[in-house]
Formats: structure tokens, C-alpha cells, sequence
């Protein structure tokens, strides 16, 4: 089992080479220090997960504080790491977990779950659309643990979450993502703890498949997506097949309620018609910047919205628009704002901002 192998060699070499072939793990959780392989189409690690609640690698203590933090420079390069069950169906588990680490390092990985006992069913995701409990889900890449200055370069996720944020992180920059969600997956992005900061997605980043494209669950802290950037992002393709009240439920970027969201920015986004566009909840304060968004129509696709933005009443939310072209076959809502029909043109916002009333 590589559990057991990497558990004795990690007592005396740090970096680990592997070479072509396949190599097993039913025991997971193993502590990740470097590892490398020769290629994601060459090199293969696959956990044979027993149960529910598991992972394969994590760096750092899972769920660690800053004091747990370590200081190991991390890394994981040129492999493919993947989840299969063949004695049962599981749920909640991760192929790595960013735990409580400085500065780990992801370069050329391929993250692979999506076998049928890996992968949500079409009930079970509609039961998620429904009440929320993402725990059904697995995922290829999790954040769980206080760390900082992360870095992915070129990797490819192909499972029910690509990228779950469990817990607040700071500065991570996430570049040439491909994501793939499978026939009923969740999202490629999903935040269950919003209260991160100085994160950015960049580079080439091409997002398929799933209900969302971002998913950002309510905030519990004052504080939620500080200076975080996503740009030069595609989201096409997601699922048309659960709808309510005779609208789809599928949204490309959906953002709940927030107290304080400081610079929020969304450069450079195409969205594919079939879904709702770009959904915010309730926030108080903050800026939020849109530049250059392109949504396609699909007139054969009933949606609820393009755009919709809550402001409160006694707030200070400014919400701007350059560039925006939104699709024309859905509503608008921006509630308790200065909005008015006449800014735009068929959905289409030049260079508007939109505040609090």
C-alpha cells in the first residue's frame, strides 16, 4: 500500500520520483511532503476509498490553525491522482486537502473522480439543489486548514466539486484550470467558507459540466472574498435538467449574503446561455467590480435571471458594470438600488454604477 511505503520513506527523503505504472492505496490520508511523476498520462495514484469522511494526500494538519501552520514548501507535480470505491458508494471525500501549510506548490496534476460510486447521482443532486448539503458531494481539491501563498498551475479536475473551500484561506492563485464536472455534478467551484482572502484565478481557465460554476454559500464572518479576482473564465455546458417552478436552477456564478465584501472582481467572463448568469444575495457593504462579461442567449432555455444584486437598505454597496453584456432573454433585479431601466440597452451596461438607494 503506498500509505505504508510513503509513511517509512518520508522518515528519510522529503522530494519521492515515481516512475510510469499505477500505484494503490486503501488506507489514504497520507501526509504529502513532494512528490513527483513523469507525466499526468504516465504516472498514477489511485485511492481505493472505503468510506465516507476520507481523503488521499493532504499538506498540513487538516482543520490547523496558524500556530499548526507547517513551513515545508510542499509540492506535487506531474501525476494523477484518482478516487475510485469498488466495494461502495462514498461521499465527502477529497483527493488532496490543503490543511494548516506555507507556500505548497501543485504543478501538471490531473484530480480524476468520476467513477460511479465516485460521482453524484441525478437524485442525489437534486436533493443538493434542494437543501444544500454539498456533504454528498466529493471533491477533487479541498481547502481545510489555515493556509497561505498556495500555489496551482495547470491542473484539470474531473469530479462532482472541483475546488471546495471547507475553510478561509490567503493568497492562493490558481492558473490554466480545466474543469469538468460530469454528468450531475455541483460546481467547479465551491465555497463553503466565503471568508477568504487574496485569491485569484488566472490564466486559461475553461469550466464544464455541474449546477454552478461558483457556488459562495452565506458568510458567517464580517469579512468575505477580500481582494479575490476571477478572470479570463468560460462556463458552458451546465446541467439544463433540473429546473423549479419551470426555470432552471443552473447559475454560472451564484454568491449568497455578505456583510462586507472589499473588492470583488470579475474580469474577462464568458457565460453560456443556458444558465441563469450572475447572482448576488444580501450585502451590506463592499465594492464589486464586473468587467468585460459576455453572456450568450439561448432562447430555448427558460431562465430566472441575468443579473440579480440584493442591497440593503442602510448599506454601502457599489456595484459596477463595464463592459457588461448580459443575456437579453432574462430579467434584471438589482433590489433597493439607485437602478433604473434607462442605463441599460437589452442588458447591456457600458460603464454604470449601481449603489445602495
Amino acid at each position: 500500500d503506498l500509505s505504508i511505503s510513503l509513511e517509512k520513506l518520508n522518515k528519510v527523503f522529503f522530494s519521492i520520483y515515481l516512475n510510469k505504472g499505477i500505484y494503490y492505496t486503501k488506507i489514504g490520508n497520507i501526509d504529502l511532503k513532494g512528490i513527483e511523476g513523469l507525466s499526468p498520462n504516465l504516472t498514477f495514484i489511485e485511492f481505493d476509498s472505503p468510506r465516507n469522511n476520507a481523503h488521499l494526500f493532504h499538506i498540513g494538519k487538516v482543520g490547523g490553525t496558524v500556530s499548526e501552520r507547517s513551513y515545508e514548501n510542499n509540492f506535487l507535480k506531474s501525476v494523477s491522482l484518482v478516487l475510485i470505491s469498488k466495494d461502495r458508494k462514498i461521499s465527502n471525500n477529497s483527493l488532496l486537502v490543503i490543511g494548516a501549510c506555507h507556500q505548497a506548490k501543485i504543478d501538471d496534476v490531473k484530480f480524476i473522480a468520476n467513477s460511479n460510486n465516485t460521482s453524484l447521482t441525478s437524485s442525489e443532486l437534486l436533493s443538493i439543489s434542494k437543501y444544500n448539503n454539498a456533504k454528498l458531494a466529493n471533491a477533487a481539491i479541498e481547502f481545510n486548514g489555515a493556509s497561505e501563498l498556495i500555489s496551482f498551475n495547470n491542473i484539470f479536475t474531473l469530479s462532482d466539486v472541483g475546488i471546495l473551500f471547507s475553510k478561509g484561506t490567503d493568497f492562493v492563485n490558481i492558473s490554466n484550470y480545466t474543469s469538468w464536472n460530469g454528468n450531475n455534478g455541483l460546481a467547479t467551484v465551491y465555497f463553503e467558507d466565503p471568508a477568504v482572502s487574496n485569491i485569484i484565478f488566472s490564466g486559461n481557465q475553461s469550466w464544464s459540466q455541474g449546477l454552478y460554476g461558483i457556488y459562495a454559500k452565506n458568510g458567517t464572518a464580517y469579512s468575505n472574498f477580500v481582494n479575490v479576482k476571477f478572470e479570463n473564465v468560460r462556463i458552458e455546458q451546465l446541467n439544463t435538467n433540473i429546473k423549479k417552478e419551470n426555470k432552471i436552477v443552473a447559475t454560472s456564478l451564484w454568491f449568497g449574503d455578505y456583510t462586507y465584501v472589499p473588492n470583488l472582481i470579475l474580469n474577462n467572463i464568458m457565460l453560456a446561455g443556458t444558465a441563469n448568469g450572475i447572482k448576488f444575495g444580501k450585502i451590506q457593504d463592499g465594492n464589486i467590480k464586473l468587467n468585460d462579461i459576455l453572456v450568450f442567449n439561448d432562447f430555448k432555455v427558460s431562465k430566472k435571471f441575468a443579473i440579480e444584486a440584493k442591497f440593503k437598505e442602510k448599506g454601502n454597496l457599489e456595484l459596477y458594470l463595464n463592459n457588461v453584456n448580459l443575456a437579453s432573454d432574462a430579467p434584471v433585479s438589482f433590489e433597493n438600488s439607485n437602478y433604473n431601466d434607462g442605463i441599460s440597452r437589452n442588458n447591456h451596461f457600458k460603464n454604470e454604477v449601481i449603489s445602495n438607494k
